[in-house]
């Protein structure tokens, strides 16, 4: 081979360390036509079509496949000899070289490609690393070449959901492919692309869902796309950071102001001036921290100009971008934000997460998203910020960790990946598909034994999720029950599932007795979630007959799918297995939210899924003398979404006020 042949295969294999493989996949085709019996560039192509996911049952790849002139060699190890490595650095094994596992695993997952222009992938690859579980995932980077439709065709015609990461001419290129067409498509919408001209030409016929990062960004587009929402079905998840990267500790009042982003007229920087200005002439300690490069060369001599003028030298910072702004951050005491317009922007979450007290500039949504106090619509307002005294770390982390978490915003996404792969949503106003999971009302008359068992078995693989993502209930659950005091009680978990809580529950040092009708559950349950302290049981709940008491007895997320005629044989299961001392805990989605998803999201529900009122939930337990000692309702995705109950008899109740009373007397001596 000449050198220059040598030479683009060495690119070839730096472009794979580089996991620019879009980009490696271009280049070896070019190669293979020119040399297509040279075993080194047939070798290498294979290996990229394995690292893409393209090959076929007999092991040939897409891009080997294309040219005739090679057919005759698809028996041929679709991997690099070992005498060679990727690298060309002798037998080291490449770190992308796929096993047969990974091969079958990657064949039966759904194919997912994420699609976005180079530079603008910093916002995806948590939501990748969550989902890769569940879907093939990878990562397609568009570079500006020559070559940009062709990249992006690649992509769509390797995937079976195809994301685009941002709606903007990529999307565009994308959506107008006719190779799309049948693709299940998700469009992203950050911010930036309201404004351009971009989302008019996205062919909005081939796409299923439409992201926006918040809300305020929605009604923005529909100014420019006024039918939009009878065009795509949309949906609003707010982005989330992963609170537990940011080392959170009580800060208070002082002097370090970070300023977080690029410098560039949206992020109006001149505004942090004249604020930093202002608040020296109060007090000299003020100091403006800056992580972020200037990209408008006007502005870098206008900043120069202006400290100088001002004289600011000592009070304003440069650092350059940061990587890791958790560290940076540590010894800030506020963040500025002065931009004119954002999305749902990183760095306030980020600040809050580390329990920094922002001020952000009224940008238009901004209320939607923020406390008012830590709002400013002037200078004057924003050192009012700074000057006062009210400040609170606790309170900004645990907004952060309810409103903008990363579990929250994987959780909403997968709902939209399985719409995707169910097929069953609204799109373009054309009505919802019948889910495989959706019921009809002769399945409903088929709602015990058999029926459910064969639906919760099916039901695994959806559980099994759980144990990767942590589900936010079952967070919600665990915090309340480290107040419980489990240790040394007995506790019957009824529809335990797969074992994630009745687990938890035996670590707190209870004897938990974990039944499920579905034998595939319990049998994963006893593989993955098994301890001395639980004991996994086969069997219809609504039928238990165990002739023992328990302390506690555990209804989590199992009540709405007992259909009506079958709640009072489970009642008579909880009352057969109490006495006067055992308490139940029972958690639920609020009727009035069961009847609005049975409405617009039928997908969603489960073969039985029933809708009981506060008040029919009070009644049902009423008729085992069981009164509610404790009720709370609140929110994961929506608000008002679960009611949390505990119920007990009267002579518990009683019984904790005689132990009150006795405590506060032995107090008061």
């Amino acid at each position: 081979m000449k050198e220059k042949t040598i030479a683009e295969i060495s690119k070839i294999k730096q472009l794979i360390l580089d996991k620019r493989l879009s980009e490696a996949a271009i280049r070896i085709e070019a190669l293979i036509e020119l040399y297509p019996d040279v075993e080194e560039i047939y070798t290498l192509g294979c290996e990229i079509d394995t690292l893409l996911g393209r090959g076929t049952e007999n092991g040939e790849g897409q891009i080997v496949h294309s040219y005739s002139r090679v057919i005759g060699k698809s028996g041929t190890e679709s991997s690099i000899p070992e005498d060679q490595g990727i690298s060309g650095q002798g037998t080291r094994k490449s770190e992308y070289q796929i096993t047969e596992t990974d091969r079958k695993k990657g064949r039966e997952m759904p194919k997912l490609a994420i699609i976005c222009g180079e530079g603008m992938d910093g916002f995806i690859d948590d939501i990748i690393k969550a989902v890769s579980n569940e879907y093939n995932t990878k990562k397609f980077v568009i570079r500006n070449t020559k070559d940009v439709e062709k990249e992006i065709q690649m992509a769509v015609d390797w995937a079976d959901i195809v994301w685009f990461e941002w709606a903007n001419d990529v999307a565009v290129i994308g959506t107008n492919y006719q190779g799309i067409i049948g693709k299940k498509v998700i469009v992203r919408l950050h911010s930036y692309e309201v404004f351009a001209n971009f989302p008019p030409r996205i062919n909005w016929s081939v796409v299923n869902t439409l992201v926006f990062v918040a809300n305020h960004i929605k009604e923005i587009l529909k100014r420019k796309i006024p039918d939009i929402e009878k065009k795509v079905k949309i949906e609003v998840i707010n982005n989330g950071v992963d609170v537990e990267k940011f080392v959170y500790k009580t800060r208070k009042p002082g002097f370090n102001i970070a300023y977080v982003g690029y410098i560039n007229y949206k992020k109006n920087p001149a505004m942090a001036l004249q604020i930093i200005k202002k608040l020296v002439d109060i007090d000299s300690r003020y100091k403006l921290h800056i992580a972020g490069d200037f990209q408008e060369p006007r502005y870098k001599v206008y900043f120069e100009h202006m400290i100088e003028e001002m004289k600011l030298k000592n009070n304003v910072v440069f650092y350059g971008w940061q990587a890791n702004i958790s560290e940076w951050v540590k010894d800030k005491n506020y963040l500025l934000l002065t931009s004119v317009h954002e999305g749902h922007p990183y760095c306030v979450m980020e600040a809050m997460a580390s329990g920094i007290k922002p001020a952000i500039h009224n940008y238009y949504g901004a209320k939607e998203q923020w406390p008012e106090e830590i709002l400013f619509n002037s200078i004057d307002e924003a050192v009012e910020i700074f000057k006062s005294k009210d400040y609170n770390s606790a309170k900004y982390r645990k907004l952060i960790e309810s409103e903008c978490s990363l579990e929250k915003q994987i959780g909403k996404i997968k709902c939209i990946l399985e719409d995707s792969i169910s097929g069953d949503q609204e799109i373009g106003g054309q009505g919802t598909r019948k889910s495989e999971n959706q019921i009809t009302e002769t399945d409903k008359e088929k709602g015990t034994g058999e029926k459910v068992q064969e639906f919760y078995d099916n039901f695994l693989n959806h559980l099994i999720k759980d144990k990767d993502t942590p589900n936010l209930r079952h967070k919600e659950f665990k915090s309340f029950m480290k107040t419980m005091g489990l240790k040394g009680k007995s506790v019957l978990d009824l529809g335990c599932g797969i074992g994630i809580t009745s687990k938890f529950m035996a670590e707190q040092g209870a004897f938990v007795t974990a039944v499920d009708i579905s034998p595939k559950n319990i049998q994963y349950a006893k593989e993955h979630f098994s301890d001395t302290n639980v004991n996994y049981i086969v069997q219809d709940i609504t039928t238990l007959k165990l002739n023992k008491i328990f302390n506690m007895i555990i209804i989590e997320d199992v009540f709405e799918h007992i259909p009506r005629d079958r709640i009072e044989s489970l009642l008579g299961v909880i009352k057969s297995h109490s006495n006067e001392g055992t308490i139940i805990y029972l958690n639920i989605p609020d009727g009035r939210y069961q009847k609005f998803i049975k409405q617009h999201y039928p997908r969603l529900q489960q073969i039985i899924d029933e809708s009981y009122s506060i008040d029919e939930v009070v009644a049902f337990f009423a008729s085992i003398n069981m009164s509610p000692l404790f009720m709370k309702t609140y929110g994961l995705d929506v608000p008002f979404q679960y009611n949390q109950y505990l119920f007990a008899t009267e002579g518990t109740l009683f019984a904790i006020y005689r132990d009150s009373f006795k405590n506060m007397t032995v107090k008061n001596g």
